[in-house]
């Protein structure tokens, strides 16, 4: 096989391949919403934001803490 053969062989597979590869494709973006809070049985407080360090939740040691975590996705596919 000569050399411009070989040249020719390696050209046209790039070519298919190439063009196996470009396709088009749908993406989706999701719109992720994640809301914490966090409240202390022992002294039955209110829910307290739990995304900002401004609106934190003053607990002692020993306390029982629950946390709540909703997770939601507003984009439409």
């Amino acid at each position: 096989m000569s050399k411009r053969t070989k040249l020719t062989s390696a050209s046209l597979l790039t070519i298919i391949v190439a063009g196996s590869v470009v396709s088009p494709v749908s993406a989706w973006h999701p719109r992720g919403v994640i809301i914490k809070s966090v409240r202390d049985l022992t002294t039955q407080s209110a829910d307290f934001d739990a995304n900002t360090p401004g609106t934190s939740l003053g607990a002692k040691s020993g306390d029982i803490l629950e946390y709540t975590i909703q997770v939601s996705n507003s984009a439409t596919s």
